[in-house]
């Protein structure tokens, strides 16, 4: 049983107010000490990052007072409401009820940007800290931790044409095609989800795996990227999916990798 504890917060927004299940650990008020900041993809809510959680204060002993924590779960996800404004749940609509959430946690919208952060992300939560950081480029967030980000700036379908130049043979021609089919059916943004985030615009808004730039007021940010394990992820699209191991090794696989080296700065 985690020690971490969740209340319901009211957030407001432009279609009134909503709750959100929100745990926040902070220790008397020091303007140095970092938030750390955690965002759930989108299959589990944030209690999904618990045992971690648990597992790092423990570890941390008694430099557990040097941070300070923020879990929450989005509007539509886990134990929170639906969000209000019912069909524009929109990736700006989420970093701006993120922002609306850091203004209540740290008292007012002047202490926000001054806070140091660190934020640990998984999949869509990469894009939802990235476009924050586009949105608000005066907040010190000082570090990134990227666990298996989601690729931004595709729809997915379109990974599996063949590059410029490549012959690739009928037999492969048949597979991407196939591995397209099955994308557009499960990964296109424009399927719906449990959560109701509006993914459509996603690609449009984050184009470049490279950006935004951080720029901490106090040190360099540090950025890392932890990635899935490649062969793994191979034969699980196949076992789980029926997507073809060569399509997923050669056309994903690189595309992923090329997003977690532009996303740590590499």
């Amino acid at each position: 049983m985690s020690d971490i504890a969740f209340e319901r917060v009211t957030i407001p927004t432009s279609a009134g107010s909503a709750c959100m299940s929100v745990a926040l650990r902070r220790q008397p008020f020091n303007p140095r000490r970092p938030l750390l900041v955690f965002l759930h993809g989108l299959v589990q809510p944030v209690s999904s990052f618990l045992p971690a959680v648990d597992q790092f204060l423990t570890t941390l002993e008694d430099g557990s007072d040097e941070l300070d924590l923020l879990l929450y779960d989005r509007f539509g996800a886990g134990q929170s409401d639906k969000d209000p404004r019912q069909g524009v749940h929109t990736l700006p609509l989420v970093v701006e009820d993120l922002r609306n959430l850091l203004r209540h946690c740290l008292g007012s919208e002047e202490e926000v940007d001054p806070t140091p952060m660190i934020f640990v992300v998984h999949s869509i939560g990469g894009a939802i800290v990235r476009y924050y950081a586009q949105q608000y480029p005066s907040a010190s967030i000082e570090g990134i931790l990227f666990l298996d980000p989601m690729i931004a700036s595709t729809d997915f379908v379109s990974i599996y044409q063949p590059r410029d130049g490549e012959q690739p043979s009928q037999e492969e021609l048949d597979e991407l095609k196939q591995a397209r089919e099955i994308s557009r059916r499960i990964f296109h943004p424009s399927l719906p989800n449990a959560e109701g985030f509006d993914r459509s615009t996603v690609a449009s808004l984050l184009p470049r795996d490279d950006e935004p730039k951080l720029a901490s007021k106090t040190r360099q940010p540090c950025v890392i990227v932890v990635a899935h394990d490649r062969n793994v992820n191979v034969r699980d699209m196949e076992r789980k999916l029926g997507m073809p191991q060569r399509a997923t090794r050669n056309y994903l696989e690189p595309r992923w990798e090329q997003v977690s080296m532009r996303s740590s700065g590499g």
